[in-house]
């Protein structure tokens, strides 16, 4: 593996693998609000989102595989990179996790988890769910109509790239006068 390329993907695996952290951390405080003991929690909740989330590292690991078969060395690195930090993330969330949690002192009164108000957005969303869906598909038939009024392209000129006192950009412009050429 290239360190250049491991590092900088390792930002976006660890955005990737806390997603199973969360699911177990958010059921686990749950049914503990709900009074449940710890094993007993984590007993229910690895059974019961165990194979979701085993099933939900496959689906991303065979995603990130595809960069194994490509010609760059920097996709191949992150496709492996990906592929093993996920099932790592998966295997710790189902095995690790789950005994520190056990390890954590108990509470005397567990709280129930803060809804921080989504509770009360659901209830006015099911109420009005025709206005959100048709506020949707209003949206995304605006941003269809946008992309084929304006599509986008690319940009190849370094002028409209780079930042106007770029040292790169002051490069290539002595070179452009120096070989005449853009």
């Amino acid at each position: 593996l290239q360190i250049g390329s491991t590092i900088g993907f390792l930002s976006g695996l660890i955005g990737i693998g806390d997603d199973y952290t969360i699911h177990v951390l958010t059921h686990y405080f749950e049914a503990r609000g709900h009074g449940q003991a710890p094993r007993d929690a984590l007993r229910v909740i690895v059974r019961e989102t165990g194979g979701g989330l085993l099933l939900a590292a496959l689906a991303t690991g065979a995603a990130f595989s595809a960069f194994l078969f490509a010609e760059h060395p920097f996709l191949q690195d992150m496709g492996l990179l990906a592929l093993l930090g996920i099932g790592w993330c998966c295997l710790l969330c189902v095995t690790f996790l789950p005994a520190l949690l056990v390890c954590l002192p108990a509470q005397r009164q567990p709280r129930r988890p803060r809804a921080i108000g989504i509770p009360v957005l659901m209830s006015v969303t099911r109420g009005a769910s025709s206005w959100v869906l048709g506020l949707s598909l209003a949206l995304c038939l605006g941003a269809i109509a946008a992309l084929l009024w304006w599509p986008p392209g690319f940009e190849t000129d370094l002028r409209n790239i780079h930042a106007a006192h770029s040292p790169a950009l002051h490069t290539q412009e002595k070179l452009a006068a120096l070989f005449g050429g853009s």
